[in-house]
């Protein structure tokens, strides 16, 4: 199967706007959740492949992006049951490195010269952009710049 990193983008920004507290009665404040199949479901992903989308949300909760309220339940490697409660501190870093919609272009850019990434090397590499162009704000243009130079 392959992963669609803009499914894994389009995830991360859905978790961060729809998961928020709630008062309560018993409890002052408490996390809302979100089923899995809330998101599957969602009018904001009605164009996306089911597969690749349900393959990229199970990755995201299986690598730690994402934070559920219990441990998520998997049936021979299908998850069947995750409430989502909001993103980790790790899925927080790398939707910040990849929210900027120049930064995400130029590090898909960089992938789609190499031929692919995995989620470990999409955090970094976003992590690693950013890092430049906050000290640097030519940074994205020096970095694309430098992607074409290596292929060609």
């Amino acid at each position: 199967m392959r992963l669609n990193h803009d499914y894994v983008r389009s995830i991360l920004l859905f978790i961060e706007q729809e998961t928020t507290y709630k008062q309560g009665t018993q409890i002052p404040v408490f996390h809302n959740e979100i089923r899995y199949t809330v998101i599957l479901k969602n009018k904001d992903f009605e164009d996306c492949d089911q597969q690749e989308l349900a393959y990229a949300l199970e990755l995201l909760i299986k690598e730690g992006f994402i934070e559920c309220s219990r441990q998520p339940h998997f049936n021979n490697g299908n998850l069947n049951l995750a409430n989502i409660i909001g993103l980790t501190w790790k899925g927080h870093e790398l939707l910040d490195n990849i929210r900027d919609n120049t930064i995400w272009t130029a590090v898909k850019q960089k992938a789609s010269k190499i031929g692919g990434f995995s989620l470990t090397i999409l955090a970094s590499t976003a992590k690693d952009v950013a890092n430049a162009l906050m000290s640097d704000p030519n940074a994205i243009q020096n970095f694309m710049q430098g992607i074409e130079n290596i292929f060609h």
